[in-house]
């Protein structure tokens, strides 16, 4: 459908991070000029990785101090289990 929409002037453009199967060798939009792809590396920059590897190392502090991490996505589980 957004193959379609571009050829045929339906919409301008598509930008996109992300594509359905990856990773992807061959894909119809890739021959189109109006698409941007970009690997989806959005969150790999020099501040993302001090911030995950303080706070990885934050919650390894915790764990050997008996507590918690902060940041645990499924805090009720951990609680059940305890």
């Amino acid at each position: 459908d957004l193959y379609n929409a571009l050829i045929e002037d339906r919409i301008a453009g598509a930008g996109l991070d992300v594509l359905e199967n990856e990773p992807v060798n061959k894909h119809p939009l890739f021959g189109l000029d109006n698409v941007l792809i970009t690997p989806h590396t959005a969150g790999n920059t020099f501040e993302a990785n001090e911030r995950m590897t303080k706070e990885a190392c934050k919650g390894i502090i915790q764990v050997f101090k008996g507590k918690l991490p902060d940041n645990i996505v499924n805090r009720a589980a951990i609680v059940k289990i305890r």
